[in-house]
């Protein structure tokens, strides 16, 4: 029987240099500036997990969210958006470098004032 890769950690695709563009049908996607991430769901709860495989599920405590199917990977960003709609990068890795419980808890109104925001590019659902 074959393990499910929920709730282990994996490295995400990253993007490759290529001498000439693909061609055929193709969408653009838009680039925010925002923090690379996993997102792990086994039915129960949520982890996630950066591209250095390192769990930073307390870090992000608003995707804590259900999903309407079990076991799914999301691979896609973390984002923090300013008060102009733009994303800041800065914002998003203050929250990050927070490891400690009591330091989550006490940048509760930071939260509230600039939250995460969980962009999926890529699926894998059932696994």
């Amino acid at each position: 029987m074959q393990q499910s890769l929920v709730h282990r950690p994996f490295s995400p695709m990253l993007l490759a240099q290529s001498e000439t563009p693909p061609t055929g049908n193709y969408l653009a996607q838009v680039k925010f500036d925002g923090h690379r991430c996993i997102f792990s769901y086994n039915g129960n709860d949520v982890r996630l997990f950066t591209r250095e495989l390192n769990d930073c599920t307390q870090q992000y405590p608003e995707a804590q969210f259900r999903m309407p199917v079990r076991n799914v990977v999301l691979d896609g960003e973390m984002i923090a958006f300013d008060e102009k709609g733009k994303s800041c990068f800065d914002s998003l890795m203050t929250r990050f470098h927070c490891s400690k419980d009591s330091t989550i808890r006490s940048f509760c109104s930071y939260m509230k004032s600039i939250p995460s925001h969980f962009f999926a590019f890529a699926s894998f659902v059932g696994i």
